[in-house]
């Protein structure tokens, strides 16, 4: 391996956290589980969020709506949580 692919290699996982920081997570802290419907950029989609589960990661900026609650728009590093059948930004 040369030096220069060792350094190319290095930068590409040192952008890796950056990606991730600037991505929605979904956390759900109640004893239920909910179908969770993500709007974004790409479209809609339904994913299933299990008691005390994570989604991680699950868009840049979006609206999130589950089936007890209004959408709440939510975007970059921000922890959406589900609480009370309630979602809120977390923090």
């Amino acid at each position: 391996m040369t030096a220069r692919s060792a350094v190319t290699g290095l930068m590409a996982l040192a952008t890796l956290p950056i990606a991730n920081a600037a991505a929605v997570d979904v956390v759900n802290e109640d004893r239920n589980s909910y179908r969770v419907i993500i709007q974004d950029d790409r479209g809609q989609r339904e994913m299933e969020i299990q008691a005390g589960q994570s989604l991680r990661g699950i868009c840049g900026a979006c609206s999130i709506t589950i089936e007890t609650d209004d959408p709440l728009e939510a975007q970059g590093a921000e922890i959406v949580q589900i609480k009370a059948g309630k979602l809120q930004i977390k923090g």
